[in-house]
């Protein structure tokens, strides 16, 4: 395997720069802070990577791709424990990455209205999400049907997705152990 071109690495950067600068700024950072945060002229980002919308679609196929193998990676080990592993997973720190976090909302709530393209490609991840979900399930609840264990897979990941949104609120513990507990019962479910 070779090693990577200077536009292959360029984008790269610029593309981690547009991930932070979401994280900071939001999805309309100005492309002025982009290419500050990557060390380039802001004319090679649209050299490397064409317009906003363009970006845009890019830094959502890059989290679309990278973030299901993240919690199936994370999944893979917690599978030994049993429900409580895949619990542990969805409600501990294993996937919380607040910069990450940040950036997958942020693109969520645009793709909503103005990236119908990005709306298009996170559905899709989300599905993706979901079924590599119900499949580690599916080793855990061999005899549930399929579509109690789709079910189960995407209401743990709503039960997560919303409790960790709800965060930045600062409420108590509390309220991520009853998360938590909805989501235990989802799965006690298909034992």
């Amino acid at each position: 395997m070779g090693r990577k071109s200077r536009a292959d690495t360029r984008r790269e950067e610029i593309l981690a720069a547009f991930e932070r600068c979401i994280g900071r700024y939001g999805i309309d950072a100005p492309l002025e802070r982009i290419a500050e945060e990557a060390g380039v002229q802001r004319s090679l980002i649209r050299h490397y990577l064409g317009n906003r919308d363009e970006l845009v679609d890019q830094i959502v196929e890059r989290i679309a791709e990278a973030y299901p193998q993240r919690v199936a990676a994370a999944l893979e080990p917690a599978l030994a424990q049993g429900a409580a592993g895949v619990l542990d997973v969805f409600f501990s720190d294993a996937l919380n990455d607040n910069a990450w976090d940040d950036v997958i909302h942020a693109v969520v709530s645009a793709a909503q209205g103005r990236y119908p393209r990005a709306r298009q490609r996170v559905a899709a991840m989300l599905v993706a999400l979901v079924e590599r979900i119900a499949e580690a399930l599916a080793r855990l609840f061999p005899t549930a049907t399929p579509e109690a264990r789709y079910e189960a897979a995407y209401g743990l990941l709503c039960l997560a997705q919303s409790n960790l949104e709800l965060r930045w609120l600062g409420l108590d513990p509390r309220h991520t152990a009853m998360a938590r507990a909805g989501a235990e019962r989802l799965l006690a479910a298909l034992a």
